[in-house]
């Protein structure tokens, strides 16, 4: 059992791979955006190698994981954890566009323990994605809403080299400016969330039922969590 990540398969390039099904999608391994990606990406194909000579294996690619579904917690470091911070320290948020996809992480480990028991799975790749996909501007607004200084839009390019200057959200700054900067935070690819071609075993195998909506509430709880894990830093 190998747990992988979603950003395995590349965002689909609609003027190069509009016609591509997912295994085709997963061969373009030149258009993963980030050496965390590749380097998942290169797992899975020694994994399917040792498929061909008898090795069975199950690959699971989560999408983002976030905090607890009850209290918010989660991993301080990760890409969106960061991105928080770097907006309620600068108490300001960029002007860019995109859609998250993310599963408290108490739901994602029920269900790749589930997932992991059941029979039939050898040999599959299975993508473990929110069946609700929803807008940036939700998290920007739980930002906005949170206590301190008001809170400004920038320029996402005046808003990434801010977070460059100082010491604190400079590690923020270098992981997005590779996805983001060349395109002043819009993106014409279609996201592995979008993509109609790719495959959700939370839809097919858990159940919708199981995965409710993320609610304003809980984004509120998660910046909330990052306000006073900030506070307590100090």
């Amino acid at each position: 059992h190998y747990v992988s990540t979603i950003a395995a398969l590349p965002p689909r390039d609609p003027r190069a791979a509009a016609g591509l099904d997912e295994e085709a999608l997963f061969e373009r391994w030149q258009d993963l955006r980030s050496g965390y990606a590749q380097s998942k990406w290169v797992s899975e194909r020694l994994l399917r190698a040792g498929s061909a000579r008898g090795l069975p294996f199950a690959v699971y690619r989560p999408t983002h994981i976030s905090g607890d579904s009850a209290t918010a917690a989660g991993n301080d470091r990760d890409t969106w954890s960061l991105f928080v911070d770097a907006c309620l320290r600068h108490r300001c948020v960029p002007d860019i566009e995109d859609i998250l996809n993310w599963l408290p992480v108490d739901w994602m480990s029920a269900f790749l323990v589930e997932l992991s028991l059941r029979d039939g799975l050898d040999g599959r790749s299975l993508n473990l994605l929110h069946p609700h996909s929803f807008p940036l501007q939700r998290l920007l607004d739980a930002i906005a809403a949170s206590d301190g200084a008001p809170v400004r839009r920038l320029d996402y390019r005046d808003w990434l080299a801010r977070c460059a200057r100082a010491p604190a959200t400079a590690d923020v700054a270098a992981i997005l400016a590779a996805e983001l900067a060349d395109s002043g935070g819009r993106n014409d690819t279609i996201s592995v969330f979008e993509d109609e071609r790719i495959g959700n075993a939370v839809t097919e195998l858990i159940g919708m039922q199981r995965c409710p909506p993320l609610d304003d509430a809980l984004l509120r709880a998660y910046v909330e969590h990052r306000r006073r894990a900030l506070i307590g830093a100090r």
